[in-house]
């Protein structure tokens, strides 16, 4: 990557260069993007949601990328399909969805198209992509520049298996990719981050599921939480590489093991149990951790065991085995600003989609974080929300985008778009606003400022939406 990067930048020193296949989440940071940038003019996403990727793989890494401070394009493609899809063309619901989506994330819009071996342009295609990038052109004022905003740094669990190329395994992924789906629908407003970055810039950290804490992290950890800041961990997150015991100093947690069986339930009390019922029995569906409340700590969940692991000699039902009774075992434990959760809920979220997991990770950052940068009271789980600072001029630039993709046949497909109506908001400013309106239309929005928040009511939001708070 030297080489050619010195290479093309001694003939043009103005190209820009990018290499195919970087772009990809790498929880060492010797392994990862971050020794490869300098090789690079700008970093390049390609993600045809159609095609492989899906609609959660530009989000996902947007959110490291970005705050990395290069310039990001995403690139999507025009085709139904992927590349080379001659004939197919992407719904303009969809494209209208990829591009905006790409500039609620601060990022820049491409669409790859693929010459006709004619070599001429299809009318019909750019007819389409131009519809688009008109409308793009409208919103640009209000997204040049913009830096995507963030309060929770949720660590990369992803771990390549011996290989950095595009298409490597890695493990680890599917938590990467609970934890971004679960937060976009909870509309929180995170960066995804490693053990290089500035964690003080985030009110909390999450460490989903299997992060193991280097010795030099633990001191970056540590000095994070010493200064106010907040840690929620899952599972296996925390331990020593040996996995057999926390590293976080005066940590009042004992790590015992694996779970003893192979699915268990848990319990809320009532410090955790908005939305979930005090008493049900919620299934986990992955293995979790056994683990020890210590003196200086305080559970608030159980977990209830199965009568019995299910095997040649025990059997019940179809799937898992029913409860028996709350066990003396912790599945949610608080210490001061750290809370630990015993079982993967991000990796499982993303495989089972059961929607107590994430009213539980909710319920959590909710005692770490008690004053969130926004809060929308009736937006569904199925909108964005993502949040740019432009400094000239001094403004915040709020993003809501409402398109839902369908899955039909193989792929998930936007086709239709409707509105939403009325969605009341309210955002931490710095300051009571000069004004608040909606953009690019510039409609004035009615507002109030009390105890540092500005409290607004969208009235309409049809695909994609930007309220503008300007100091």
């Amino acid at each position: 990557m030297n080489r050619l990067s010195s290479l093309v930048k001694g003939f043009l020193p103005d190209a820009l260069v990018v290499f195919n296949c970087r772009i990809r989440l790498e929880q060492r940071v010797e392994m990862g993007l971050r020794p490869e940038i300098e090789y690079m003019s700008h970093l390049e996403i390609e993600s045809l949601p159609s095609g492989s990727w899906g609609y959660l793989h530009f989000p996902m890494h947007a959110r490291f990328c970005v705050p990395l401070g290069k310039q990001v394009v995403g690139m999507t493609g025009r085709f139904h399909l992927a590349w080379g899809d001659f004939g197919g063309l992407k719904n303009q619901a969809a494209l209208e969805y990829e591009c905006n989506r790409t500039l609620s994330l601060g990022a820049q819009c491409s669409v790859g198209d693929q010459l006709h071996p004619r070599g001429k342009l299809d009318e019909v295609t750019y007819k389409r992509i131009g519809a688009v990038f008109s409308e793009i052109e409208k919103k640009e004022p209000w997204c040049v520049g913009g830096k995507l905003k963030a309060e929770i740094g949720v660590l990369v669990n992803s771990l390549s298996e011996g290989s950095t190329s595009g298409f490597a395994r890695f493990t680890g992924l599917e938590s990467d990719e609970g934890a971004t789906k679960m937060l976009m629908e909870l509309h929180q407003q995170f960066h995804l981050v490693d053990e290089a970055s500035d964690l003080n810039q985030y009110k909390v950290i999450i460490a989903p599921d299997n992060i193991i804490f280097s010795p030099a992290f633990q001191d970056k950890i540590s000095n994070f939480l010493s200064q106010g800041g907040s840690l929620l961990l899952t599972h296996e997150s925390g331990l020593n590489p040996e996995k057999d015991n926390f590293v976080l100093p005066d940590f009042k947690i004992k790590y015992l093991g694996p779970s003893d069986y192979d699915i268990d339930y848990f319990r809320v009390k009532e410090d955790i149990s908005e939305k979930l019922a005090t008493d049900y029995d919620y299934v986990l569906y992955e293995k979790g951790s056994r683990v020890e409340a210590l003196e200086g700590s305080e559970v608030l969940s159980f977990l209830v065991h199965p009568y019995f692991n299910r095997d040649w000699k025990k059997f019940c039902s179809h799937r898992q085995t029913p409860s028996d009774r709350v066990s003396d075992d912790p599945f949610v434990i608080q210490q001061g600003k750290i809370i630990y959760i015993s079982h993967p809920l991000f990796q499982a979220y993303r495989e089972f989609g059961y929607t107590p997991y994430k009213t539980i990770i909710s319920n959590c950052l909710k005692l770490l974080l008690t004053d969130p940068m926004i809060q929308a009271e009736n937006l569904p789980s199925t909108a964005e929300l993502t949040i740019l600072e432009q400094d000239d001029p001094k403004r915040d630039v709020i993003h809501i985008l409402f398109y839902v993709p369908e899955r039909r046949g193989k792929i998930d497909i936007v086709e239709d778009v409707f509105p939403l109506h009325n969605v009341v908001l309210k955002y931490k400013a710095l300051g009571k606003p000069a004004r608040v309106y909606l953009a690019p239309q510039k409609e004035s929005v009615d507002f109030s400022f009390e105890k540092g928040y500005v409290n607004m009511n969208v009235k309409e939001i049809l695909g994609h939406q930007m309220v503008v708070i300007e100091y």
